[in-house]
């Protein structure tokens, strides 16, 4: 007999700052499709029915939508309280949440000469933020890791874990988004086994992913240094190895700070 997992209510602050997040995306060609799909994110998180229909009440009142009811639809129909309209067929699917949020973005940007980068990089900090509101209990995409890089003024930068793209570093100066990629796969699991009581004596076990897909790359060491020389020496297509020491400890520790790194 399986074990009854327990829902989660989302606060008024919550769901506040969910619908403020996702309004300015809240496109009339997309409308039923971003529902669709974050109900679905919310559902697949344990979030309660009652949690999500205040998220889709207050963004439907919030932006006017005509639709109003088909949206709610959406809400009983995927919390199995309605049965499977015939329009539902009509919805594109896509590969994810992020992945429509950037379509969205790409037809706001249309005119931009960096659309795609700009549409990487919103949906970039759409996704962080909503999952930072949600407090990670709820992980739009569990692996995606946005780590803040100090710089100076005007400039915002990150390195970055990407299941659709990889590790790169991510740049934003005035208006210019600019995209450094590292290394063609991304962190995909992080454990630390603890070897004694000692705090220095432990052993990582990292392993990396294709974001298309094959057999994934699993490396040991005690220390970082050790990893980045075998990611060095067995992984191909390294295109930054100056920086990588730098981004994979941050990773690491954007794991930890997520509260996905595994302790043994």
């Amino acid at each position: 007999m399986s074990a009854t997992v327990k829902q989660k209510d989302l606060t008024d602050a919550q769901i506040d700052s969910i619908v403020s997040v996702l309004k300015p995306y809240y496109h009339p060609d997309f409308r039923d499709e971003l529902v669709y799909h974050f109900l679905g994110l919310l559902k697949n998180s344990g979030i309660s029915y009652e949690s999500a229909k205040k998220v889709v009440e207050r963004l439907v009142k919030v932006t006017l939508d005509k639709e109003a009811d088909r949206r709610l639809y959406l809400v009983d129909y995927l919390y199995g309280k309605a049965e499977r309209p015939p329009w539902i067929e009509k919805i594109r699917v896509y590969f994810g949440f992020r992945d429509l949020l950037e379509k969205i973005i790409k037809t706001e940007y249309s005119n931009k000469p960096n659309a795609n980068e700009w549409a990487i990089y919103s949906a970039l900090k759409v996704t962080d933020q909503l999952e930072k509101i949600l407090y990670y209990y709820a992980f739009l995409e569990k692996h995606l890791v946005l780590v803040p890089i100090k710089t100076g003024t005007n400039i915002e930068q990150f390195y970055v874990n990407d299941t659709l793209r990889g590790i790169y570093v991510l740049t934003k100066k005035n208006d210019i988004i600019t995209i450094n990629y590292v290394l063609g796969l991304y962190l995909e699991n992080v454990t630390i086994h603890k070897k004694s009581d000692n705090l220095t004596d432990i052993e990582y076990v990292i392993r990396f992913n294709h974001p298309t897909g094959g057999s994934p790359f699993e490396f040991k060491g005690s220390t970082i240094d050790q990893i980045v020389r075998e990611v060095k020496s067995k992984v191909f297509g390294v295109r930054n190895p100056r920086r990588l020491k730098a981004i994979i400890s941050s990773l690491i520790e954007g794991f930890y700070i997520k509260g996905i790194t595994e302790i043994e």
